[in-house]
């Protein structure tokens, strides 16, 4: 799922240039808080699921508040010196706190396994990302770069499972 952020971030960026315009094009540096904090929050809603499948629901409450507490206390705290960033940083604090606070809960239940080499990596590719669209915002051929670039990356990462799906739709043979 991060790796769809990778591609996602400077598409976006390029969509920007041509569909938004005057006051609104400022908010495109939220693009990839958004997207990670999304990716985040649908992980932890995954783990979540498998807590309620334990029908262990006052859990999943609480590790859901204890990352809402942390989104807000840190959107307080970075609205004045960030603005509207900070906000965006903080929810994706919160989503990634929320993830994590899952895992340890759900290791001594079930048996879960997790990449943390692989997701820090997509990481920072989405962080270099993200400030390679910064920078190359108004010019469109290196976001273009950019974009394939990305879209080489997304590819990388995910070719086994591309051509699992590839096959199954009987596009490549065996």
């Amino acid at each position: 799922m991060l790796g769809g952020v990778v591609v996602l971030t400077p598409a976006t960026y390029i969509l920007y240039k041509f569909f938004v315009f005057g006051d609104y094009t400022s908010g495109v540096i939220l693009i990839s808080f958004i997207y990670t904090s999304a990716v985040f929050n649908a992980l932890s809603c995954h783990l979540g699921s498998a807590l309620l499948a334990r029908k262990e629901s006052g859990i999943m409450f609480y590790t859901t508040l204890s990352g809402g507490l942390v989104s807000m206390i840190l959107s307080i705290i970075l609205v004045y010196p960030l603005g509207i960033i900070g906000v965006a940083s903080a929810m994706l604090v919160g989503n990634i706190f929320n993830f994590f606070i899952r895992i340890p809960i759900l290791k001594k239940r079930i048996s879960l396994r997790i990449d943390y080499y692989s997701m820090l990596l997509l990481s920072f590719i989405i962080i270099t990302v993200s400030i390679c669209c910064h920078y190359c915002y108004m010019e469109l051929i290196k976001l273009l770069l950019v974009s394939l670039a990305s879209t080489i990356l997304f590819v990388w990462f995910n070719y086994e499972f591309l051509i699992q799906l590839l096959r199954k739709f009987r596009i490549v043979n065996k």
